[in-house]
């Protein structure tokens, strides 16, 4: 059951990402260039989430030591999450 959530988090992930890159790609084809550079920044973000999972991998571990199936849950969301939420702030606030 642990690693159910785990998988989950990655087909979310995995949907998203291509949803994203393949919106983009439409919204470049019909021109509406400012919808397209905001998409391309949510499949950035979704992208990302392999670096970002590795960057949290090592925080956790370090600073708390838990079990490795249990980092695996946490970092399976934390890898993505975050970082979509950042770059909906800022296409929201800061209009990119």
């Amino acid at each position: 059951m642990e690693v159910f959530f785990s998988k989950i988090s990655f087909v979310i992930l995995g949907f998203l990402w291509w949803f994203s890159t393949f919106k983009a790609y439409q919204l470049a084809r019909q021109k509406r260039f400012k919808e397209h550079k905001q998409w391309m920044w949510r499949s950035f973000a979704f992208t990302l989430s392999a670096i970002t999972l590795r960057m949290w991998k090592v925080i956790i571990v370090y600073l708390f030591q838990p079990n490795p199936m249990d980092v695996y849950q946490i970092i399976a969301w934390l890898g993505w999450i975050p970082n979509i939420l950042f770059i909906e702030y800022l296409i929201t606030k800061k209009q990119i």
